[in-house]
């Protein structure tokens, strides 16, 4: 029998930036239109993709460095927006991703197992990313998720430490406040299981008696 392959991909990240288009993507874009009409009426969306595949492979190199350009500039902003993202992930997501697969599967069924745990609080960049999400779609209702996302990880980028200040000082008395609920709740919970085994053991001992 064959090994078993390595440790599973870990799940996608949907909140996470996404990548910017290709070069090749951003020339679809803009000759899509002619690509329909060489088409002909009713063509299907497959043909078009082919004739825009074959009309950017007659492009020369210099013909198509304008869309590699704008691809690596779209590139740089992207890498910049997801180290952003990824320092300011909340903990549990860094936690997910940093421990093994055996405690990963520890974690998931403790939590399917206890609802009732407290929630952990959400990272300065979240609550921002709350803020500006509403604003940005309140302004323009047709932006994607995409897009969205790409916007508020650029701002929160520009701010200084003096326009974030807001948002990491609620980020730290949300994170106080769940730490001193959580330390409650896993109190109780410890009593209730130390409280059962005592009963058992006190049991026990009337039995041997």
């Amino acid at each position: 029998m064959a090994g078993k392959k390595g440790g599973k991909k870990s799940k996608k990240d949907s909140n996470a930036p996404k990548k910017p288009k290709t070069a090749y993507f951003l020339f679809c874009d803009e000759h899509r239109e002619e690509a329909k009409k060489k088409a002909g009426e009713g063509k299907s969306a497959s043909e078009v993709s082919k004739i825009l595949g074959e009309m950017w492979g007659k492009l020369t190199e210099e013909q198509k460095k304008p869309y590699n350009d704008r691809y690596k500039i779209e590139m740089e902003k992207h890498k910049k927006v997801m180290d952003e993202y990824k320092k300011n992930k909340p903990e549990s997501e860094e936690e997910s991703e940093e421990e093994s697969e055996e405690e990963g599967k520890k974690k998931r069924k403790r939590t399917k197992k206890d609802k009732d745990a407290p929630k952990r609080p959400l990272s300065s960049y979240m609550l921002f990313s709350q803020d500006k999400r509403k604003e940005l779609l309140e302004k323009d209702p047709t932006l994607k998720v995409t897009e969205v996302a790409k916007q508020v990880g650029a701002l929160w980028q520009k701010m200084s430490d003096e326009e974030k200040k807001p948002y990491n000082d609620k980020a730290a008395k949300l994170k106080k406040e769940y730490e001193g609920v959580k330390a409650k709740y896993d109190e109780t919970h410890g009593k209730k299981s130390g409280s059962s085994s005592a009963k058992k053991k006190k049991k026990e001992e009337e039995s041997e008696e």
